[in-house]
């Protein structure tokens, strides 16, 4: 007979070999899911991990927390006349038993032109993103609205263009917005991994905050 022991671990290998196939069924889903929404709309797909496509993202500072930064899941084409692309990302933090696992799902789309970096997001919506240069006393129009995000820029100047009356109500109209532009590269951040479902929702987010952005920063 079996002691206790022997099965315990009889027991871990059955669950683990549950949870393996469990995880290959789902990701065999997501990826079929995947490749319909980009046949649909006749963008590319590539379920692979990639770590150097994540590296080079890693001029937007969201990209660039912890360790072991890869993405997967990436869907690429046009979008309202803009080269746009969608992935879920992952990171980690600690290692060993201090490791915890991190995603989060990122659409994008490259714009006209450079603009300075600025971040917005909802209270909370990031943890631990410390040493980030903040606007403590950005003088806005709505008090609602510096309760509701934060701002991260080094020019003043622009942050103002940007959260132009336009853009904050657009943004309180959808608080669950987290954004970073950076040079010509607009990204949205949604939380968790990024679903072919999500995508329709995000890509009307683009749209919205390009669309707010004043016609005067495109202009030379």
């Amino acid at each position: 007979m079996f002691g206790s022991d022997s099965f315990l671990h009889v027991l871990f290998g059955v669950f683990a070999i549950g949870a393996l196939a469990w995880h290959f069924i789902r990701q065999h889903k997501l990826r079929e899911a995947w490749s319909a929404w980009a046949r649909a709309h006749h963008w590319s797909y590539d379920p692979s991990k990639n770590r150097k496509l994540a590296l080079s993202y890693s001029f937007l500072d969201r990209l660039r927390q912890g360790h072991s930064r890869w993405l997967y899941h990436r869907v690429k084409g046009e979008h309202s006349g803009r080269k746009t692309e969608a992935f879920t990302f992952h990171y980690a933090v600690g290692h060993g038993k201090h490791r915890s696992n991190h995603y989060f799902g990122v659409v994008l789309c490259q714009l006209a032109r450079d603009f300075p970096e600025i971040k917005i997001h909802p209270e909370n919506f990031f943890h631990k993103m410390g040493g980030l240069v903040g606007i403590k006393d950005l003088d806005l129009d709505s008090v609602e609205f510096s309760k509701t995000f934060r701002i991260h820029s080094e020019d003043k100047k622009f942050a103002y263009d940007f959260c132009n009356t336009g853009m904050m109500e657009y943004l309180l109209a959808h608080r669950d917005t987290a954004l970073e532009l950076e040079g010509h590269t607009l990204a949205v951040f949604l939380r968790g991994h990024l679903k072919p479902e999500k995508m329709d929702e995000a890509l009307a987010r683009l749209d919205g905050l390009r669309q707010m952005m004043p016609g005067y920063l495109f202009k030379d």
